[in-house]
Protein backbone atom coordinates (compact mmCIF):
# COMPACT_ATOMS: atom_id res chain seq x y z
CA UNK A 1 0.00 0.00 0.00
CA UNK A 2 0.89 3.70 -1.18
CA UNK A 3 0.11 6.12 1.52
CA UNK A 4 0.17 9.79 -0.49
CA UNK A 5 -0.87 12.64 1.36
CA UNK A 6 -1.44 16.28 -0.21
CA UNK A 7 0.51 18.12 2.21
CA UNK A 8 -0.70 21.44 2.03
CA UNK A 9 -3.90 20.36 2.18
CA UNK A 10 -3.72 18.21 5.14
CA UNK A 11 -0.86 19.89 6.74
CA UNK A 12 -3.20 23.07 7.47
CA UNK A 13 -5.93 21.15 8.55
CA UNK A 14 -4.08 19.67 11.10
CA UNK A 15 -2.27 23.25 12.08
CA UNK A 16 -6.09 24.61 12.12
CA UNK A 17 -7.96 21.96 13.95
CA UNK A 18 -5.28 21.41 16.69
CA UNK A 19 -5.45 23.79 19.85
CA UNK A 20 -2.81 22.04 21.66
CA UNK A 21 -0.21 23.03 19.39
CA UNK A 22 1.25 19.49 19.01
CA UNK A 23 0.45 18.58 15.25
CA UNK A 24 3.93 18.13 14.79
CA UNK A 25 4.57 16.03 17.06
CA UNK A 26 1.43 13.97 16.50
CA UNK A 27 2.52 13.22 12.60
CA UNK A 28 6.08 12.64 13.62
CA UNK A 29 4.70 9.78 15.61
CA UNK A 30 1.80 8.72 13.36
CA UNK A 31 5.15 8.51 10.54
CA UNK A 32 8.28 7.04 12.53
CA UNK A 33 7.16 3.59 11.82
CA UNK A 34 4.04 3.93 8.87
CA UNK A 35 4.36 -0.14 8.06
CA UNK A 36 4.22 1.27 4.48
CA UNK A 37 5.79 3.79 1.65
CA UNK A 38 4.72 7.58 2.34
CA UNK A 39 4.89 10.10 0.04
CA UNK A 40 4.38 13.98 1.21
CA UNK A 41 3.47 15.77 -1.78
CA UNK A 42 3.80 19.92 -1.18
CA UNK A 43 2.43 22.70 -3.74
CA UNK A 44 5.66 23.48 -5.96
CA UNK A 45 6.45 27.37 -6.61
CA UNK A 46 4.31 28.67 -8.95
CA UNK A 47 2.03 25.89 -9.18
CA UNK A 48 -1.29 28.08 -10.50
CA UNK A 49 0.30 29.30 -13.01
CA UNK A 50 -0.07 26.42 -15.93
CA UNK A 51 -3.68 26.59 -15.09
CA UNK A 52 -4.09 30.40 -15.30
CA UNK A 53 -2.59 30.72 -18.70
CA UNK A 54 -5.66 29.16 -19.72
CA UNK A 55 -8.21 30.17 -17.24
CA UNK A 56 -6.93 33.11 -15.76
CA UNK A 57 -9.65 33.79 -12.91
CA UNK A 58 -8.14 30.10 -10.92
CA UNK A 59 -8.17 30.53 -7.59
CA UNK A 60 -7.69 33.91 -7.55
CA UNK A 61 -10.40 34.64 -4.86
CA UNK A 62 -8.04 33.04 -2.12
CA UNK A 63 -5.46 34.69 0.16
CA UNK A 64 -2.27 33.78 1.30
CA UNK A 65 -2.17 31.70 4.61
CA UNK A 66 -1.47 33.37 7.36
CA UNK A 67 1.95 33.21 8.91
CA UNK A 68 1.64 30.92 11.47
CA UNK A 69 0.46 28.73 9.63
CA UNK A 70 3.26 29.09 6.79
CA UNK A 71 5.35 28.29 9.86
CA UNK A 72 3.58 25.35 10.73
CA UNK A 73 4.34 23.89 7.05
CA UNK A 74 8.12 24.64 7.07
CA UNK A 75 7.86 22.68 10.61
CA UNK A 76 6.15 19.91 9.63
CA UNK A 77 8.50 19.37 6.69
CA UNK A 78 11.37 19.92 9.00
CA UNK A 79 9.95 17.08 11.28
CA UNK A 80 9.18 15.17 8.16
CA UNK A 81 12.72 14.47 7.78
CA UNK A 82 13.08 12.62 10.86
CA UNK A 83 10.67 9.89 9.38
CA UNK A 84 11.11 7.85 6.12
CA UNK A 85 8.64 9.64 4.55
CA UNK A 86 9.29 10.49 0.97
CA UNK A 87 8.73 14.56 0.30
CA UNK A 88 7.89 15.53 -2.71
CA UNK A 89 8.13 19.41 -3.82
CA UNK A 90 8.01 20.19 -8.03
CA UNK A 91 8.39 23.93 -9.22
CA UNK A 92 5.12 24.73 -12.23
CA UNK A 93 2.94 22.04 -10.96
CA UNK A 94 0.50 21.85 -8.21
CA UNK A 95 0.50 18.86 -5.37
CA UNK A 96 -2.45 17.67 -6.97
CA UNK A 97 -1.11 16.92 -10.77
CA UNK A 98 1.74 15.40 -9.19
CA UNK A 99 -0.24 13.17 -6.74
CA UNK A 100 -2.21 11.67 -9.48
CA UNK A 101 0.50 11.02 -12.00
CA UNK A 102 2.17 9.05 -8.78
CA UNK A 103 -1.50 7.34 -7.96
CA UNK A 104 -1.83 6.42 -11.50
CA UNK A 105 2.11 5.16 -11.90
CA UNK A 106 1.34 2.77 -8.63
CA UNK A 107 -1.96 1.57 -9.77
CA UNK A 108 -0.61 0.74 -13.67
CA UNK A 109 1.76 -1.68 -11.41
CA UNK A 110 -0.85 -3.26 -8.96
CA UNK A 111 -0.35 -0.57 -5.85
CA UNK A 112 -3.10 0.54 -3.50
CA UNK A 113 -3.27 3.82 -2.99
CA UNK A 114 -4.72 5.67 -0.60
CA UNK A 115 -4.84 9.55 -0.71
CA UNK A 116 -5.10 11.91 2.47
CA UNK A 117 -6.75 15.10 1.72
CA UNK A 118 -10.33 16.29 1.72
CA UNK A 119 -10.48 18.24 -1.87
CA UNK A 120 -13.05 16.53 -4.28
CA UNK A 121 -11.07 16.84 -6.75
CA UNK A 122 -9.53 13.72 -5.83
CA UNK A 123 -12.87 11.83 -6.70
CA UNK A 124 -11.93 11.75 -10.56
CA UNK A 125 -8.75 9.51 -9.36
CA UNK A 126 -11.08 7.57 -7.33
CA UNK A 127 -13.35 6.94 -10.66
CA UNK A 128 -10.14 5.77 -13.01
CA UNK A 129 -9.79 3.14 -10.31
CA UNK A 130 -12.32 2.34 -7.68
CA UNK A 131 -10.38 -1.03 -6.83
CA UNK A 132 -7.38 0.12 -6.40
CA UNK A 133 -7.69 3.90 -5.24
CA UNK A 134 -9.05 5.34 -1.89
CA UNK A 135 -9.49 8.84 -0.95
CA UNK A 136 -10.92 10.75 1.62
CA UNK A 137 -12.56 14.12 0.02
CA UNK A 138 -15.32 15.65 1.14
CA UNK A 139 -18.45 14.38 -0.98
CA UNK A 140 -20.96 16.01 -2.99
CA UNK A 141 -24.85 14.84 -2.66
CA UNK A 142 -25.31 12.40 -5.26
CA UNK A 143 -22.21 13.11 -6.85
CA UNK A 144 -20.36 9.91 -7.71
CA UNK A 145 -16.76 9.64 -8.59
CA UNK A 146 -17.54 9.11 -12.30
CA UNK A 147 -19.59 12.53 -12.37
CA UNK A 148 -16.93 14.58 -9.73
CA UNK A 149 -15.52 15.95 -13.40
CA UNK A 150 -18.87 16.78 -15.21
CA UNK A 151 -20.09 18.24 -11.75
CA UNK A 152 -17.22 21.11 -11.89
CA UNK A 153 -17.80 21.78 -15.33
CA UNK A 154 -21.43 22.15 -15.04
CA UNK A 155 -21.99 23.59 -11.45
CA UNK A 156 -18.66 24.86 -10.52
CA UNK A 157 -16.50 24.60 -8.14
CA UNK A 158 -15.93 27.91 -5.33
CA UNK A 159 -12.93 26.62 -3.93
CA UNK A 160 -11.26 27.25 -7.17
CA UNK A 161 -13.19 30.05 -8.58
CA UNK A 162 -14.64 28.20 -10.97
CA UNK A 163 -17.96 29.42 -11.57
CA UNK A 164 -19.74 26.50 -14.28
CA UNK A 165 -21.75 26.77 -16.98
CA UNK A 166 -23.78 29.55 -16.75
CA UNK A 167 -27.64 29.35 -15.02
CA UNK A 168 -26.86 25.40 -14.71
CA UNK A 169 -26.64 25.17 -11.30
CA UNK A 170 -27.87 22.83 -8.83
CA UNK A 171 -31.51 22.42 -10.01
CA UNK A 172 -30.40 21.30 -13.57
CA UNK A 173 -27.83 19.11 -12.26
CA UNK A 174 -30.81 17.38 -10.76
CA UNK A 175 -33.36 17.02 -13.50
CA UNK A 176 -30.54 15.97 -16.29
CA UNK A 177 -29.74 12.52 -16.33
CA UNK A 178 -26.12 11.32 -16.00
CA UNK A 179 -26.62 10.33 -19.76
CA UNK A 180 -27.58 13.80 -20.73
CA UNK A 181 -24.86 15.11 -18.77
CA UNK A 182 -22.19 13.23 -20.03
CA UNK A 183 -23.42 13.99 -23.70
CA UNK A 184 -23.28 17.33 -23.35
CA UNK A 185 -20.13 18.14 -21.57
CA UNK A 186 -18.09 15.39 -23.86
CA UNK A 187 -19.53 16.76 -27.24
CA UNK A 188 -18.36 20.07 -25.95
CA UNK A 189 -15.06 19.44 -25.05
CA UNK A 190 -14.22 16.92 -28.27
CA UNK A 191 -16.61 18.77 -30.63
CA UNK A 192 -17.02 22.26 -29.91
CA UNK A 193 -20.61 21.81 -30.30
CA UNK A 194 -23.45 22.53 -28.07
CA UNK A 195 -26.08 19.09 -28.59
CA UNK A 196 -29.59 19.24 -28.15
CA UNK A 197 -30.36 18.18 -24.47
CA UNK A 198 -33.68 17.46 -23.56
CA UNK A 199 -34.33 19.72 -20.32
CA UNK A 200 -31.54 21.99 -21.08
CA UNK A 201 -33.02 25.47 -19.93
CA UNK A 202 -33.15 27.49 -23.49
CA UNK A 203 -31.28 29.93 -21.55
CA UNK A 204 -28.29 27.86 -20.25
CA UNK A 205 -28.20 26.47 -24.27
CA UNK A 206 -27.77 29.97 -25.56
CA UNK A 207 -24.92 30.91 -23.01
CA UNK A 208 -23.12 27.54 -24.40
CA UNK A 209 -23.50 28.49 -27.00
CA UNK A 210 -21.29 31.25 -26.77
CA UNK A 211 -19.22 30.20 -24.74
CA UNK A 212 -18.00 26.80 -26.00
CA UNK A 213 -14.33 27.48 -25.75
CA UNK A 214 -14.79 28.73 -21.95
CA UNK A 215 -15.94 25.52 -21.16
CA UNK A 216 -13.41 24.02 -22.81
CA UNK A 217 -11.20 25.88 -20.45
CA UNK A 218 -12.94 24.51 -17.93
CA UNK A 219 -12.52 21.34 -18.46
CA UNK A 220 -8.36 21.61 -19.06
CA UNK A 221 -8.70 23.03 -15.70
CA UNK A 222 -10.32 20.46 -13.74
CA UNK A 223 -8.84 17.39 -15.72
CA UNK A 224 -4.98 16.44 -14.07
CA UNK A 225 -2.01 17.47 -15.60
CA UNK A 226 0.66 14.86 -16.74
CA UNK A 227 3.99 15.32 -14.67
CA UNK A 228 6.43 13.73 -15.99
CA UNK A 229 7.75 10.91 -13.74
CA UNK A 230 11.45 11.58 -14.04
CA UNK A 231 10.85 15.17 -12.98
CA UNK A 232 8.90 14.03 -9.37
CA UNK A 233 11.86 11.20 -8.98
CA UNK A 234 14.34 14.31 -9.33
CA UNK A 235 12.59 16.64 -6.95
CA UNK A 236 11.95 13.69 -4.18
CA UNK A 237 14.17 13.78 -0.99
CA UNK A 238 13.97 10.80 1.41
CA UNK A 239 13.76 10.92 5.62
CA UNK A 240 15.57 8.77 7.64
CA UNK A 241 13.96 7.81 10.88
CA UNK A 242 15.16 9.26 13.97
CA UNK A 243 12.94 10.16 16.76
CA UNK A 244 15.64 11.33 18.83
CA UNK A 245 16.75 13.95 16.63
CA UNK A 246 13.26 14.63 16.48
CA UNK A 247 12.58 15.35 19.64
CA UNK A 248 15.71 17.26 20.14
CA UNK A 249 14.62 19.19 17.51
CA UNK A 250 10.91 19.92 18.50
CA UNK A 251 11.83 21.17 21.65
CA UNK A 252 14.36 23.14 20.85
CA UNK A 253 11.61 25.00 18.40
Amino acid sequence: MIAIYDGNNYARRVLETDPTGLAPRTLLTKLLNPGHAVIWVWDGAFGNARRRQIYDGYKRQRTAPPPQINDGFNLIEDVLKFTPTIQVRVKGYEGDDVIASLTRHYVKVGEQVTIYSNDFDFAQLVAEAPDKVIAGYKPKAEVSPEMAFYYKVCVGDPSDNIPGIKGFGQGTWERLSSESIKLLVDTIITYGVVPEIEGLPIAVARWLDDNVELVQDYAKIIRFFDVPLEEISNNMTVGKANYQAADKYLKEF
